[in-house]
């Protein structure tokens, strides 16, 4: 078991009929979890029969990538699609952002969920989108990338934009979310795009320096909740 995860469980001998009810055994570990240091981080338990399990898993450090590391990100429209989707998803799928960066080929993300069992859903939906709109565009700039690299005939699918797998690395510590935070931000400058990280435009780099930014992705800041 993890430090900092709780996991506790309800079982009985078979044919034991005496056992605690959902409701019981619910506030029996809401009532502990309360005198948890780290209560706050707790997403609502998980139930399955004759068992409560409470994830600490609350934050995500996520990356995506498109298909074969294709810059396919071209001008400040493309990098508004996926902001515009990533605004919708969270508001659906009960989420905040609290730290970004949309890179030519590839993205992160620091997302919190009041339900972190609605994250895949949040990732299918945004990726779906973001492909149909940005094969959308590349099309209408007439872009060869469209007919040479991202033809993909399986099923109804037609074109690939993301890659088919994703990370997504849960958080259970302070450090661990401060630190992916950083690498968020420091990762326009690791490869070489500008030298000061509040210069480049798709992040939230210039957020939390409290500098004038694109009016893209909804943020929260970090010291709200840490």
């Amino acid at each position: 078991m993890r430090r900092n995860r709780v996991n506790i469980e309800f079982s009985r001998p078979v044919g034991c009929y005496n056992r605690p009810s959902t409701r019981t055994a619910e506030t029996s570990v809401r009532k502990r979890l309360e005198q948890h240091k780290d209560y706050h981080y707790f997403h609502l338990p998980l139930m399955r029969r004759n068992r409560v399990t409470i994830e600490l898993y609350a934050w995500y450090f996520i990356t995506t990538t498109m298909v074969d590391w294709l810059h396919l990100l071209l001008d400040d429209s493309y990098y508004m699609v996926l902001s515009e989707s990533m605004n919708f998803c969270c508001a659906k799928y009960m989420a905040r952002v609290y730290g970004f960066v949309w890179m030519p080929n590839h993205i992160h993300c620091l997302l919190y969920f009041e339900d972190s069992s609605l994250m895949p859903w949040l990732l299918r939906d945004f990726k779906k989108y973001t492909s149909v709109q940005l094969r959308r565009k590349l099309e209408q700039d007439k872009n060869e990338l469209v007919r040479t690299r991202l033809s993909h005939e399986v099923r109804t699918q037609r074109y690939k934009i993301w890659m088919d797998r994703y990370d997504a690395v849960p958080m259970w510590k302070r450090e661990h979310v401060l630190t992916k935070l950083q690498y968020i931000h420091d990762n326009p400058v690791k490869r070489s795009i500008v030298t000061d990280a509040t210069d480049y435009k798709y992040s939230s780099a210039r957020f939390y320096a409290e500098k004038p930014q694109l009016d893209s992705v909804k943020l929260s800041h970090i010291a709200e909740i840490l």
